[in-house]
């Protein structure tokens, strides 16, 4: 049997090649430069962009990694919204508005004493 090269030289080319880029290059111009205005920036350096997106993957990789930890240190493999708010407060960086929803007032007390939690 030969090997038909040209009907496969026509089916490569129909097809799309998709390019690779990362992740992180899915956060537009404009997205970026609407969270800029937002802060009060009125012009924005074309040089900009690609500073803020090295500054958000270093800043998600931070907090994912601490909230993996966390996750891992309890013995989960999901990663929840709790996980994400003690990473958060773990690298100085509050997220005000959220409180433990799973702990009561007394919890809250024994656990930071140090004590076990009982249910």
């Amino acid at each position: 049997m030969a090997i038909d090269t040209e009907g496969e030289e026509k089916l490569l080319k129909k097809r799309r090649v998709k390019r690779s880029r990362t992740v992180i290059q899915g956060i537009t111009r404009t997205s970026l430069r609407r969270l800029a205005r937002r802060g009060g920036v009125k012009f924005v350096s074309a040089a900009m962009y690609e500073r803020a997106r090295a500054q958000l993957h270093s800043f998600l990789e931070r907090v994912l990694g601490k909230a993996i930890a966390l996750a891992e240190h309890s013995r989960r493999r999901r990663i929840s919204s709790l996980d994400i708010t003690r990473a958060l407060e773990q690298l100085g960086q509050p997220l005000y508005g959220f409180v433990d929803a799973g702990f009561s007032e007394a919890e809250k007390e024994q656990e930071q004493k140090g004590r076990k939690i009982h249910k």
